[in-house]
């Protein structure tokens, strides 16, 4: 079925606006699940005692390599079948999972307990994005695709809040539990407001593996073949690994550098990454979508220019050893540092037909949490490693500050793909 503007509001019986909300609302919660981890990584490594590299697998790889390929299968299922219905049920699994990882008696069973937290999260959202592009025109994806990214900030410092309190209060495993049995009510909120009326009448699909072999094949060709989204697709692996290694580390260097205690760290990155972050995903969604109507390249001029303009902020938090100023330096890659997510979102819905938008959310989601969220962490984790074997001390600042390069090079991939970019292809 062919979505318009026009049509949008009838074929829902609902606005847009209000499923939007919700849809965000279970985002955010995934992000909580999968980032409660890092402000209780160090009482872990303590329980099991473990290597920074060993940290870098349980909170890149353990996570995102199910996540990334069970996206692919889902978003096959999600093309062709009703997209609410499996958010509500990947919602259900991932919750269970999350309580699951504060019962794991070694860090063997934290890794497998994760893995199924990936496996949970990867039909959340190939889903969305592409139920998403169905509720709004191709002039307001951007916007409305931020609103859904900016989810990512704010659970991540809820995670952060949470997570500190929690840890300092009742332990690491109490918070796993807690937060994963959040999510079953909120399936259940899902399954009654959400309706994926674009799909009336369809259920969940039975795979087929020949059928999905050509759909993955045809997305996949057509990403590799244009241009734009070739180096879109490398920038924003590139850009999440930075995401991800900061995500994970940031709070282990301010408890371990800084001195900062579980709370005070979940308190201050809570209103950077919160009320910042979340504020600089929204505005570059709307400000990509007010420049992109004089060049449709401002959709990725916008994510380069962000991951720029937060080097130098980033290079003084790992730098300065004034807790304060060090604070301080990082509420500008708060900011900026997330701008890529909207904008890269909605390039990649406008750039394939209707029928693989799912598909084409989730190969982008494979891509970059193999190469970013995936290698991100264990790359910082080996180097911390390493430099503490050479130098004796802790050497997690000197492993963090390599990310500068990183985001230097996802920004030149950004403006490549601005090269081809031509805006939004016509409906399909």
């Amino acid at each position: 079925m062919t979505s318009t503007a026009g049509s949008t509001d009838s074929a829902l019986g609902a606005r847009p606006w209000t499923s939007l909300a919700i849809l965000t609302g279970v985002f955010i919660l995934a992000n909580i699940d999968r980032n409660i981890l890092a402000i209780l990584l160090d009482d872990i490594r303590k329980e099991f005692v473990l290597a920074d590299w060993q940290l870098g697998l349980l909170s890149g790889f353990a996570f995102s390599l199910l996540y990334g390929f069970g996206g692919l299968f889902v978003s096959f299922l999600a093309d062709r079948g009703d997209r609410a219905k499996i958010i509500t049920l990947s919602l259900a699994v991932w919750s269970v999972m999350t309580s699951l990882c504060g019962m794991a008696g070694s860090f063997v069973q934290l890794v497998l307990a994760r893995a199924g937290v990936g496996l949970g999260e990867s039909g959340c959202s190939p889903p969305a994005h592409s139920l998403i592009a169905d509720l709004f025109p191709a002039q307001k994806r951007a916007l409305a695709l931020g609103v859904y990214a900016a989810g990512a900030s704010v659970g991540l410092t809820t995670s952060y809040l949470l997570g500190g309190w929690m840890a300092e209060a009742y332990g690491w495993r109490t918070a796993f539990i807690s937060i994963g049995l959040i999510g079953l009510p909120l399936a259940l909120l899902m399954h009654f407001t959400v309706k994926d009326h674009f799909r009336t009448g369809q259920a969940l699909v039975k795979p087929d593996f020949n059928l999905f072999g050509k759909a993955f094949g045809g997305i996949a060709s057509h990403v590799w073949g244009t241009p734009t989204l070739r180096h879109l697709f490398l920038g924003a692996s590139l850009a999440a690994g930075v995401s991800a290694a900061t995500i994970m580390f940031v709070p282990a260097f301010l408890i371990r550098v800084h001195g900062l205690s579980p709370s005070q760290t979940g308190l201050a990155l809570g209103l950077l990454s919160g009320l910042i972050g979340s504020s600089g995903i929204v505005v570059g969604g709307w400000l990509t979508d007010k420049l992109s109507k004089r060049d449709p390249r401002w959709s990725l001029w916008v994510p380069a220019l962000g991951k720029l303009i937060a080097l130098p902020g980033l290079a003084l938090f790992f730098l300065l050893p004034q807790t304060g100023w060090a604070l301080a330096a990082y509420a500008l890659p708060s900011f900026v540092g997330g701008m890529w997510l909207g904008p890269t979102y909605a390039v990649v819905q406008n750039q394939v037909p209707q029928v693989g938008r799912a598909m084409a959310a989730a190969l982008l989601l494979l891509t970059y949490n193999l190469l970013g969220f995936g290698l991100g962490p264990l790359i910082v984790g080996a180097l911390s490693d390493l430099a503490k074997h050479l130098t004796g001390a802790d050497g997690l600042s000197l492993a963090l500050l390599c990310l500068a390069p990183f985001s230097m090079w996802a920004a030149i991939h950004y403006f490549i793909a601005a090269k081809t970019y031509q805006g939004a292809a016509a409906e399909h």
